[in-house]
């Protein structure tokens, strides 16, 4: 067990985010488990980002679950933006891309991979502010919802079970954004 002053080892693999992640917003609608907002809060953490916002959403600052879930988040988690409104949520975006699992009527556009949505994020949040939105941990966002975002994506997963729980989907889009934003790793050892 590690001491309260021992430093952690340094990870392998570590590159500063860019100055432009500031222009991403990961907006959660009506989450219901404060432990699924401090996941969320601590996955965009790791991977550079850091405007949260919880659109009428559980309960989470200061619960223990969030701030257990959410290790060494905190901070996200205390800076969160809480709003009532779909309008407050995605005020000053450029652009929204609304995250879904379930296959859609014809009149919705084909959805984004994960991959292909961290790519447009991270092509358009260099000059704009650009959302993430994520829906309820039982049933996402409505088509109604939906219909705001300018486009819609999904994360490619196996047919037995293809739901993921919100962190996990957190997680994904904000690694394919960083993955998506590196230039270049450093050299090999």
């Amino acid at each position: 067990m590690r001491k309260p002053n021992e430093k952690f080892p340094e990870p392998a693999l570590t590159v500063p985010a860019p100055v432009w992640f500031q222009n991403i917003s990961v907006i959660l609608v009506e989450p219901a488990v404060p432990g699924n907002v401090g996941s969320a809060a601590r996955a965009i953490k790791t991977m550079g980002l850091r405007d949260l916002v919880v659109l009428n959403g559980c309960r989470f600052k200061g619960d223990a679950q969030a701030v257990m879930m959410g290790h060494g988040a905190a901070d996200i988690l205390e800076q969160a933006r809480e709003v009532a409104t779909w309008e407050e949520a995605t005020a000053g975006l450029h652009w929204t891309i609304g995250t879904t699992h379930r296959k859609r009527r014809a009149q919705f556009a084909h959805p984004l991979t994960s991959r292909e949505a961290g790519q447009r994020v991270a092509d358009l949040a260099r000059e704009h502010r650009v959302g993430l939105v994520f829906g309820r941990e039982e049933s996402g966002l409505t088509d109604v919802e939906l219909r705001r975002c300018n486009e819609l994506s999904s994360v490619p997963s196996g047919a037995a079970h293809p739901s993921l729980n919100l962190s996990q989907a957190v997680m994904i889009y904000a690694y394919e954004i960083f993955q998506a934003s590196l230039t270049g790793l450093p050299p090999r050892r």
